[in-house]
């Protein structure tokens, strides 16, 4: 029923015509039988929702695909391109780094990671280092550019796996180009930034500067620092918390002056929402919202 409610929210014609819900345990072996591999050219992997122990159960469902097709008896005229979700790259690289197969090509990837990618754009990194204008590139998929060349201060609001894959994205590109990168995370939790600098090394990049602030993202400290930060440009607003309906609730009640100055704002968002273009000219909040 889960299933059926989000393929509708999309394209309630794709239910009956091209898609088939099969309702049984992954880990079961009559799922790999009746999923006919011998005529499969690929197969994803996407595990349970904001769960971390999710990469095990998929590295298990991925293990047992790969025990079914090493057996003589399998025949496909083609490697199978097995795309595998994961949220912590540790597990899946330990396990793909003592398992080979012929018949198997493994994919790993992670949702939020493509996500910022497509929203920050490798494109426009390119563009910026090869000194080619990337304004058009901006204007057809929608980018909005990280890569100012100067100076860029991304404040993170709430804490995820997306918040991690969000700071690694910063940490992998934006140095390059940037000559200074501010990271601003807001998050009561002290655990979550522990866990954070011991994933991504934060602390060892000299161009990006790291700010904890530990407090409310509905507190008055939070959105005094945000309003000041708003009139000094190159601010960028990224709402990360695990619950989808906070981060519309946050990204639509910040201090005025960050709609004035039209500083965008991303939401992460888990399920499809239809807000993804401007709702008003005359300075709605919402103007300055990409999902």
């Amino acid at each position: 029923k889960e299933i059926k409610k989000i393929l509708y929210n999309v394209d309630s014609s794709v239910i009956n015509d091209k898609i088939i819900i099969y309702n049984d345990h992954p880990l079961e072996p009559s799922v790999l039988k009746w999923l006919s591999l011998e005529k499969c050219s690929s197969l994803t992997i996407l595990g349970e929702k904001n769960i971390y122990s999710s990469d095990v159960d998929n590295i298990m469902f991925l293990d047992s695909l790969m025990k079914y097709t090493n057996k003589p008896t399998f025949n496909s005229s083609s490697p199978i391109k097995c795309y595998i979700s994961y949220y912590d790259s540790y597990h899946i690289l330990n396990y793909c780094r003592n398992e080979e197969s012929v018949k198997v090509q493994i994919i790993p990837f992670n949702f939020y990671a493509t996500c910022i990618n497509k929203v920050w754009g490798i494109g426009q990194l390119f563009n910026k280092i090869t000194q080619i204008s990337s304004s058009n590139a901006d204007k057809q998929y929608n980018y909005i550019s990280l890569f100012g060349g100067n100076y860029s201060r991304v404040v993170i609001l709430g804490y995820s796996v997306c918040t991690e894959e969000v700071i690694k994205f910063i940490l992998l590109n934006a140095h390059r180009v940037n000559e200074k990168t501010e990271i601003v995370l807001v998050t009561t939790n002290t655990s979550d930034v522990d866990r954070l600098k011991y994933k991504t090394h934060i602390d060892n990049i000299g161009n990006i500067v790291f700010i904890h602030k530990a407090c409310s993202e509905y507190s008055n400290e939070c959105f005094q620092f945000i309003d000041s930060y708003a009139k000094s440009g190159g601010l960028y607003i990224v709402c990360c918390d695990s619950d989808t309906n906070k981060n519309l609730s946050v990204a639509t009640n910040l201090p005025k002056s960050i709609y004035r100055y039209n500083v965008p704002i991303l939401i992460k968002a888990d399920y499809y929402m239809p807000c993804n273009s401007p709702l008003d000219e005359k300075g709605n909040p919402l103007s300055h919202i990409m999902f």
